[in-house]
């Protein structure tokens, strides 16, 4: 099922159940900006005021075509030194 996108500036993050190491966020989601689409990051720290969130955005881009295989015609091998 493709996900519906977000309405226009609005966004969600859901904590992060697969996080494995200090690095990766507590709260992971998306968020629309004037019709653009971004990965939301956030992490739960604690400073002298107390605790907070600090937050990451990120485009999200189509995932990577797959590469094409080389057609390579009439090559010649006789100068490979092996």
């Amino acid at each position: 099922m493709e996900q519906k996108p977000m309405r226009n500036n609005t966004g969600a993050l859901f904590r992060n159940e697969r996080k494995e190491t200090e690095k990766h966020p507590d709260y992971k989601g998306n968020i629309t900006v004037n019709n653009q689409e971004y990965w939301f990051s956030a992490w739960l720290r604690e400073g002298a005021g107390g605790k907070y969130l600090s937050c990451a955005v990120s485009p999200r881009e189509p995932a990577p075509k797959p590469l094409e295989r080389s057609k390579a015609t009439n090559f010649d091998d006789s100068d490979l030194p092996f």
